[in-house]
Order: C-alpha cells, then structure tokens, then sequence
C-alpha cells in the first residue's frame, strides 16, 4: 500500500543528467536512489535547523 507522504519534484536538463549518471554509478533503482537522495536532504536541513 502506498504511503500518503509524497514528494514531486521535476528536475532541469542539468539536474536530469546529473540523475541519470547518479542512477547507473550507484545501481540503486528510482525509488531507493530518490529515498537516500531526500533523506539526506532533508537530514541536513534539519540539522542546520537545529543549530539555529
């Protein structure tokens, strides 16, 4: 069952190359490549956050 939590985003012609090559160099997949990408995003914020 799909979780209610979701995020889009849609990434420029840079950003879609830089996705491309992170795809085939880490061999993770779509959604487990996107997951580890947005958890250490937003882990990040969070301690930057955190420090203020």
């Amino acid at each position: 069952m799909p979780s209610e939590q979701r995020i889009v985003a849609y990434l420029d012609n840079d950003d879609w190359e830089l996705w491309e090559k992170a795809l085939e160099k880490y061999n993770l997949g779509e959604s487990k490549l996107l997951k580890e990408i947005v958890h250490a995003w937003l882990f990040s914020n969070k301690l930057q956050l955190l420090d203020k």
